[in-house]
């Protein structure tokens, strides 16, 4: 489960890269130059977030933490009633 929200996740960061991207040379298309001045910014933050989350995900595979989940069992007869 922790895979698949991992990839939807890195799906929809992915799509906004290339959103960006193509907004980015939509801007500069006649300014090669900036547009990879724009560009190298924009990639090195998708490759760190890309990074980060791959990190945050080893980690909940590992230690499981993608797959706890706590019953919590109400033992009150009355609620409300002080």
């Amino acid at each position: 489960m922790i895979t698949l929200y991992f990839l939807r996740t890195w799906g929809k960061v992915l799509l906004g890269f290339l959103l960006a991207v193509v907004v980015e040379y939509f801007f500069t298309r006649h300014a090669i130059g900036w547009f990879f001045l724009l560009l190298i910014p924009t990639g090195g933050a998708f490759v760190a977030f890309t990074v980060l989350m791959w990190g945050d995900w080893k980690a909940a595979c590992r230690d499981g933490i993608g797959y706890r989940y706590d019953i919590v069992r109400d033992v009150t007869r009355t609620r409300g009633r002080g």
